[in-house]
């Protein structure tokens, strides 16, 4: 894992606006293609503290997840989506073409190195394009289901 406390990335400049997110540390924040239950595309900003991680749509909090909440993440080998799973919560499914391996680094390291709530992590790999069949809805967790890749396609990170 090359990221480290040095490499803070706070591309949308949360930092001078710290009230935002509760005045957490801002680690990393970037702008990025949410998808919703239904598979439509939403614009949002990721924000990522030593916290959680924010769901943020124009200046306003959607949605906060501590980061011992995130149980594991699923990606892509054929796309630039990812999934963050979150214990007996509904998933979140993104898109970033650019700033993925960041996104994922920047969690893994919070997690494991700073906050230390893990000393192993899963990250799935799988070949779908299109990532909707791995992660738990709404309307999953609402009639009492989950989903998860098939574990023999997770890979585990240990740090």
């Amino acid at each position: 894992m090359s990221y480290n406390m040095a490499t803070k990335k706070d591309h949308l400049d949360i930092r001078s606006s710290p009230s935002l997110v509760n005045n957490e540390e801002v680690f990393y924040s970037t702008a990025i293609t949410k998808f919703n239950d239904d598979g439509d595309r939403q614009e949002r900003s990721l924000v990522i503290t030593d916290q959680a991680f924010y769901n943020i749509k124009a200046k306003t909090i959607k949605r906060r997840v501590t980061l011992d909440r995130i149980e594991a993440i699923t990606k892509s080998t054929n796309s630039s989506e990812f999934v963050i799973h979150i214990k007996k919560e509904n998933d979140y499914r993104f898109s970033s073409f650019n700033r993925r391996n960041e996104i994922i680094e920047a969690l893994l390291f919070l997690i494991i190195k700073v906050r230390k709530l893990a000393n192993a992590f899963k990250i799935y790999e799988v070949d779908f394009i299109n990532l909707n069949v791995v992660m738990t809805t709404h309307k999953m967790l609402k009639a009492g289901q989950a989903r998860r890749p098939d574990e023999a396609r997770a890979k585990i990170v240990d740090v």
